[in-house]
């Protein structure tokens, strides 16, 4: 536990590259038909991706995968492999997992709204933006049946960025409530995953390069902080369009 501690510690100032390798020494200590086994290797994957390292997330979640009978463990192990797999070799090929974990996840509220945006996510890469709206739509529902402020914050940003890419316009009042719920909330999560990363898309679609380059710095300035590696480059990479755009 002592070791778990300073994993989460190291995790939460900001450092994954520690965090990782402190999972692993936790996850070595733990006997293989423990309990805690599968959910230690899964953090050291999230923290291995974090770091940069998404051969070695991708590795161990996989172990995880294999271990695992169906059901709810393994389909939240398979909803982590799915997004390292989208960081590592793109979303089109996360398709799969996202679904195989749906079909196991069972009546997790929580866990079903992150694969339903998992699942909307890389169905659009593919080019079906309509059956990824579908998917997408889901998730407002099952977080506000849920109570979760942060997942419906997440799920009505996403929606927001569907209904954009649609032509439905900007939907500026459901970013709006997005940032608003935001705001409440202290917890870390994956910029990717943030209503001000999509608040930023949106600002740079909608020709208002001002405050996009504003939003995107800010979330920059964020994944420095963190040591958050795997998100750095699509920050950076809107931070460029905008610059381009600018003139």
């Amino acid at each position: 536990a002592t070791v778990e501690d300073a994993a989460r510690r190291a995790r939460a100032r900001g450092a994954p590259q520690a965090a990782a390798e402190l999972w692993d020494r936790a996850r070595m200590l733990t006997p293989p038909d423990d309990a805690d086994a599968w959910r230690r290797t899964i953090e050291a994957g999230e923290c291995h991706l974090e770091a940069g390292d998404t051969d070695r997330a991708c590795l161990l979640l996989e172990e995880v995968v294999a271990r695992l009978p169906p059901g709810r463990e393994r389909a939240v192990a398979l909803t982590r492999l799915a997004w390292a797999t989208s960081v590592g070799h793109g979303f089109h090929v996360s398709v799969d997992l996202f679904r195989a974990a749906l079909a196991e996840i069972g009546d997790d509220l929580a866990a079903r709204i992150e694969i339903e945006l998992g699942l909307a996510w890389s169905i659009h890469v593919t080019g079906d933006v309509v059956a990824a709206e579908t998917h997408a739509r889901w998730a407002p529902e099952l977080a506000e049946r849920l109570g979760e402020p942060s997942m419906l914050a997440s799920a009505l940003a996403d929606m927001a960025f569907f209904q954009a890419i649609r032509g439905q316009g900007i939907p500026t009042a459901l970013i709006e409530r997005a940032l608003e719920l935001e705001a409440t909330q202290d917890e870390w999560r994956s910029i990717l995953g943030r209503p001000a990363w999509v608040h930023g898309m949106l600002l740079e679609w909608a020709g208002d390069l001002d405050a996009a380059r504003s939003t995107f710095t800010a979330l920059r300035d964020t994944v420095l902080a963190r040591g958050d590696e795997h998100t750095l480059g699509y920050v950076s990479h809107h931070l460029g369009r905008v610059e381009c755009l600018a003139g």
